[in-house]
């Protein structure tokens, strides 16, 4: 029911509105849930980010080649001066 009024409750005061002014009343309680649920998910949403933010960066395929590459010129570099 996501996106739905699930329950209306109205105050003992709604029955001295007109029709107009009772919509309007509505109208301002649906939008002002509506806001305070969007402001509740960019909330997670920014816990989120910042959560994957702290992870560290995957390895792609040029980091182990440049690294593979470094430790073999250490390699060579260690087995000339053995030498």
């Amino acid at each position: 029911m996501a996106g739905r009024v699930r329950d209306l409750v109205l105050a003992p005061r709604s029955k001295r509105l007109d029709a107009e002014a009772l919509a309007r009343e509505v109208g301002e309680a649906i939008l002002s849930a509506q806001r305070d649920a969007e402001r509740q998910a960019q909330a997670i949403m920014d816990e989120v980010d910042a959560k994957l933010a702290a992870l560290p960066k995957a390895l792609d395929a040029e980091f182990v080649q440049e690294r593979i590459e470094q430790v073999s010129r250490e390699i060579d570099a260690a087995i000339d001066v053995a030498m």
